[in-house]
């Protein structure tokens, strides 16, 4: 065969291939649960402001409060109340610490209801703990490390009785340098709901 036939040969199958590559381009790797893990894991200790607006079936009237959320790995998590009345729950292990009215009170998650479902799902977010929220929630994920969403379905009868969906919102902050959760969402089984906004301290 001619050598010019043979370069023209290879320049065909070389211009079928780059079309090929073309017309069919990779998607963006999926974001995986263990990914999102991971990186929250990794952010470690945490701080932020909240506010927070809780709407009842019952009244048309919102409660609102805000304050600050503190995490300190590997799993103490600690709200500060600021309005409409201070107060301090510290949540350690099992336990809960309240702080009101120059007062202090000690109770188990157990004991407090629908909050034990915002305290143990934020908990374990922000622990990166996936054994932990699968313990008590099934959970599905969407968007990507920018901004992703975390849907949390409680697994046991108890748990939703009390709640029906929990959902957890973030992405990765180039200014904090981290993963970080952004917003909560907790819809209770009675119709409750709370939003959560968490904005984070620079």
């Amino acid at each position: 065969m001619p050598d010019t036939v043979k370069y023209i040969l290879c320049l065909l199958l070389l211009l079928v291939t780059v079309n090929s590559v073309i017309a069919a381009p990779e998607g963006p790797a999926e974001f995986t649960l263990d990914e999102l893990m991971q990186s929250l894991a990794a952010a470690g200790d945490t701080k932020a402001n909240y506010a927070e607006t809780r709407s009842s079936r019952l009244s048309k009237r919102l409660i609102k409060s805000s304050g600050t959320l503190e995490f300190i790995a590997p799993d103490v998590l600690i709200r500060r109340i600021v309005s409409p009345r201070a107060a301090v729950y510290e949540v350690r292990g099992d336990s809960v610490i309240i702080e009101r009215g120059g007062k202090l009170r000690s109770r188990s998650l157990e004991q407090l209801g629908a909050v034990r479902g915002f305290i143990e799902s934020l908990r374990g977010t922000l622990a990166g703990d996936l054994p932990e929220l699968e313990k008590y929630y099934q959970l599905g994920i969407s968007g990507g490390q920018v901004s992703w969403q975390l849907e949390l379905t409680p697994k046991s009868p108890a748990l939703a009785e009390k709640i029906k969906q929990i959902i957890i919102q973030g992405g990765f902050s180039e200014k904090l340098g981290g993963m970080r959760v952004t917003a909560v969402r907790i819809e209770e089984d009675n119709g409750n709901l709370t939003n959560t906004k968490i904005i984070a301290i620079d």
